[in-house]
């Protein structure tokens, strides 16, 4: 392994599973233990976002989990763990901690990762991933850069997995156009030769098929990693009320909701990224040099029944800026647990 690569991102090799039942508190609970694991976030960095006070407060009426994470810590007995209040559970933990009695790490190992996201808010924890503004990342940074592809073609992994997104809903954000920009000739040429199979058995060629093709490993080598957090990360992360936004920041076909962070701020908390620079022939190449590279899909469409179900989105006026069009605006799956997401976003947004 050099020493740019991080650990795969395939998630049967996942050593943990969450057990929660829900599709949004997985993913969250999934990328926070992701991060720890490859080094993208430590348990410093989680113990400055969320004290020992502050956790234990969190826990004010599991007096067992207090207790846990106590007697571990600092050797207090259990017995007498179980009957000291939350108050005194984290001035004692947080004496450890400054005594170097105990460290951050341990306070973690007992501080499960599908409890943290039972009992700590969902906004706190989604500002603790997105500090740093990781998918940033200067190329020069090879290191932290490739920490940041393997953590981001993670939580696109991870999206798929939990039932947040589809994958025509990640093929639109970004479009085919861009995609085909971005992609080597070699990959262009798997994804026409998975469309000509798909049609000799007469299978219509889907979004779904294309991403087995272009796999989050792969889009995250050849994508700019700010383009696919703001096309497809950000509107993930609005939908399901992992952070808060303005009316003044919500596009004009969303719901703005009723209370937020100021609008000044709201970049930096959201984790919406700066645009993109306009690219350059010498870089990416052009818009219509995409388009032309689509052609022999879009012309063996009308011969080849495999790609009728290949839904190509109606090009937008490119002003030379790849980030100027707004994220999509991506509706409710129709399913019983996305529709109790939404209930769930709105009593959030509403509280």
């Amino acid at each position: 392994m050099s020493d740019t690569e991080i650990e795969p991102t395939e998630l049967q090799d996942e050593q943990w599973s969450s057990t929660l039942s829900r599709g949004r508190e997985r993913f969250l609970a999934h990328v926070v233990e992701h991060g720890l694991a490859i080094g993208q976030r430590t348990p410093k960095d989680f113990l400055r976002h969320f004290p020992p006070m502050a956790i234990m407060e969190a826990l004010k009426d599991q007096p067992r989990l207090r207790a846990d994470i106590l007697a571990f810590t600092t050797g207090t007995k259990q017995r007498i763990a179980m009957k000291k209040g939350w108050e005194s559970c984290g001035e004692d933990v947080e004496i450890a901690l400054s005594e170097g009695a105990t460290d951050e790490e341990s306070v973690l190992d007992m501080f499960e990762a599908d409890d943290r996201v039972r009992y700590l808010s969902a906004h706190k924890l989604w500002a603790y991933i997105i500090e740093g503004e990781f998918w940033k990342i200067s190329a020069n940074r090879k290191t932290e850069q490739a920490r940041a592809r393997t953590h981001i073609a993670y939580m696109l992994e991870r999206a798929l997995e939990d039932k947040l997104v589809t994958q025509q809903q990640i093929v639109e954000a970004l479009t085919l156009e861009e995609i085909a920009l971005r992609l080597p000739k070699q990959v262009l040429c798997e994804v026409l030769a998975k469309a000509l199979a798909n049609g000799r058995g007469a299978t219509p060629f889907t979004e779904t098929d294309l991403l087995e093709v272009v796999s989050a490993s792969v889009m995250v080598e050849h994508i700019p990693l700010p383009l696919l957090w703001d096309s497809v990360i950000v509107p993930l992360a609005q939908k399901h009320a992992y952070l808060e936004v303005t009316a003044a920041e919500v596009p004009a076909n969303d719901v703005a909701p009723t209370s937020g962070p100021d609008s000044a701020s709201i970049s930096e908390k959201s984790g919406v990224s700066t645009p993109l620079p306009a690219r350059s022939s010498g870089v990416g190449g052009s818009r219509d040099a995409a388009s032309s590279r689509w052609v022999a899909v879009s012309s063996a469409s009308v011969a080849n029944p495999s790609l009728s179900g290949f839904k190509v989105p109606t090009p937008t006026v490119s002003t030379g800026n790849a980030a100027e069009a707004s994220p999509v605006a991506w509706s409710a799956e129709v399913n019983e647990e996305d529709l109790l997401d939404d209930e769930e976003s709105e009593q959030v947004v509403n509280s």
